[in-house]
């Protein structure tokens, strides 16, 4: 039934949001679509990242299907070429399409290959997952949630310091005298 696909799709990109917001990466590196409205059905999810091909080939190598519409903007294909359109003519346009990136959003996906994907888009930027994490713990006073929020993020896992605390400072052993003679 088609409200129930679109609740799966809704539900799809709403786990995708939470995920990538929850990351802290800089939207430079990952920056989700916009919701405009309630309503919007999702066929596609669609990132910009200005490592776009880095993140392809990663989620590639994981067997990961993605996809790039429009890899030449429209200004800029042969069958428009009459307008006389040039490079740097809509730079807007230009940007986007070397920095959009769709995932898997179908209906069917499920939680557990979502979760798949989500963890290889923030393994892919591992440290910058590690960074963004710290920074939020630093700048909560709670260096202690680095590591939890680490140990719960597998982007971050092999990165999580191995003590939340910097270690007591022992006091200097004082030298044995030599017996008075």
């Amino acid at each position: 039934d088609l409200a129930a696909w679109t609740a799966q799709l809704q539900e799809n990109a709403s786990r995708y949001d939470v995920a990538f917001s929850d990351s802290g990466l800089d939207e430079s590196l990952l920056r989700p679509p916009p919701r405009r409205f309630e309503g919007h059905i999702y066929n596609q999810y669609v990132l910009r990242t200005s490592r776009r091909d880095e993140l392809q080939a990663h989620l590639q190598a994981e067997r990961i299907a993605t996809a790039i519409y429009y890899p030449v903007p429209l200004h800029r294909q042969e069958c428009f070429a009459h307008l006389g359109y040039r490079e740097g003519s809509l730079p807007v346009s230009e940007q986007a399409s070397r920095e959009v990136l769709a995932l898997p959003i179908f209906a069917g996906l499920g939680q557990a290959r979502q979760k798949r994907v989500i963890d290889n888009v923030l393994v892919s930027w591992a440290n910058e997952v590690a960074i963004a994490s710290l920074l939020r713990a630093v700048a909560r006073n709670e260096v202690r949630s680095f590591a939890s929020d680490a140990a719960a993020n597998p982007a971050t896992r092999c990165l999580a310091p191995t003590t939340a605390k910097p270690p007591a400072t022992e006091p200097a052993a004082t030298a044995a005298k030599p017996p008075a003679a």
